[in-house]
């Protein structure tokens, strides 16, 4: 999955994430859709933003 600079299909790639890991999540943002869905998560650490559509959610994430 890929690591976006910006909560779209439109910012640039800046790293990605292997099926199966586990990140921690800041909050959540509407975006573009993505197989229309529109949300993305902020990761931890400055480290950019992924598509709601390829995540599983463990636990409560606020809004921004």
């Amino acid at each position: 999955m890929n690591i976006r600079s910006g909560p779209g299909t439109g910012y640039r790639v800046i790293g990605s994430l292997r099926a199966g890991s586990t990140e921690h999540l800041i909050y959540k943002v509407n975006g573009s859709k993505v197989a229309g869905n529109k949300r993305w998560y902020k990761l931890a650490d400055h480290r950019g933003y992924v598509s709601a559509r390829y995540v599983r959610n463990l636990n409560y994430v606020p809004w921004r």
